[in-house]
């Protein structure tokens, strides 16, 4: 049921998003996990400034509200770009339910704070398509700037930027030399203010470089109901990337160029997992977005309705295992 809802385009499946949200993050509110602050980036530990028990709440609550903002927002810009070959709410849909996997996914994360720029990034990536304008290159490298100070990781995806300028528009050197400058900026600006308050040194010489040179450290307890559900996503996405495969030349030129960038973009968020010194469980949402576009893809166009609507309650019901069993 909930498959065919969301396959339509009625804008009442967008009064359902919220509901469906509030529903998964209530056992988050009632199972608090505190922020990882410490080894925050500058702009997070801003964004967290006020940050205390007694002010958890309300980043919970602003957290579900970005949740919320940034399914309905990704959906626009999938159906604006016709990156499906049908417009519907399943994108909304399965990334509302890959952001509240898990426990740790239900609060104000970094990576929940960068999404809604990745978002955009995303959006002006595939604006690249027979665009002419150097602007469009230096917003997307200064977006991902951002980002970086948010959830240092992120900084990888840079690489998306680049390979969306070499499938998406002729070479053009100053595209590529305004996104570098684009993606400085923000470097620059936080050097300064270090520079000012006499920590400059400790930035550049020691947080920076501990992103680079460390172990590979699985920081989480990787529980008997965690592999069962990631053993589920895992399944789900190859199925779908099968689907994708299968159906790849029946598409238009555009969209067949628009699903190998968000390959791409699927590939290096996994790769940006690796520059964690300690990679925990709330650090897997940063796939969540092109895992729902390509899973979206596969409940579209797939013609066997009772095995996607079977996967999905399969899926609905190891989230709320998950979140039931979880100890914080």
């Amino acid at each position: 049921m909930l498959i065919r809802f969301f396959k339509s385009n009625q804008s009442a499946t967008f009064i359902a998003i919220p509901i469906l949200v509030i529903a998964l993050w209530i056992e988050g509110f009632m199972k608090q996990v505190p922020l990882e602050i410490n080894s925050s980036m500058p702009v997070y530990k801003l964004a967290i400034y006020f940050y205390s028990a007694k002010t958890a709440i309300i980043y919970r609550i602003i957290a579900l509200g970005l949740i919320i903002l940034q399914a309905i927002y990704l959906n626009n810009i999938i159906n604006k770009h016709e990156v499906l070959y049908k417009k519907s709410h399943l994108p909304a849909l399965l990334y509302c339910i890959l952001m509240s996997l898990f426990i740790p996914f239900l609060n104000f994360t970094p990576l929940l704070l960068i999404n809604i720029l990745l978002i955009k990034l995303l959006d002006t990536v595939l604006s690249f398509y027979k665009s002419t304008t150097n602007d469009i290159a230096f917003n997307c490298g200064f977006l991902m700037g951002v980002c970086a100070l948010i959830y240092f990781p992120s900084i990888i995806i840079f690489f998306l930027i680049l390979f969306g300028l070499m499938i998406l528009r002729p070479f053009y050197w100053r595209n590529w030399v305004a996104s570098i400058i684009g993606i400085i900026l923000p470097f620059y600006f936080i050097s300064i203010y270090y520079f000012w308050t006499d920590k400059l040194e400790k930035f550049w010489g020691l947080e920076i470089p501990g992103y680079f040179i460390h172990l590979i450290r699985i920081d989480f307890s990787f529980t008997r109901p965690v592999k069962i559900l990631s053993i589920a996503i895992a399944f789900i996405v190859l199925l779908s990337l099968l689907k994708l495969q299968s159906n790849f030349f029946k598409n238009v030129i555009r969209t067949r160029n628009f699903q190998i960038v968000l390959l791409f973009f699927f590939v290096i968020s996994g790769l940006s997992l690796f520059l964690c010194p300690k990679i925990q469980l709330e650090d897997f949402s940063i796939i969540a977005m092109p895992s729902a576009i390509f899973i979206s893809y596969y409940f579209l166009s797939s013609k066997k309705t009772i095995l996607v609507e079977f996967l999905l309650l399969l899926l609905l019901l190891l989230l709320i295992y998950n979140q039931i069993v979880f100890k914080p």
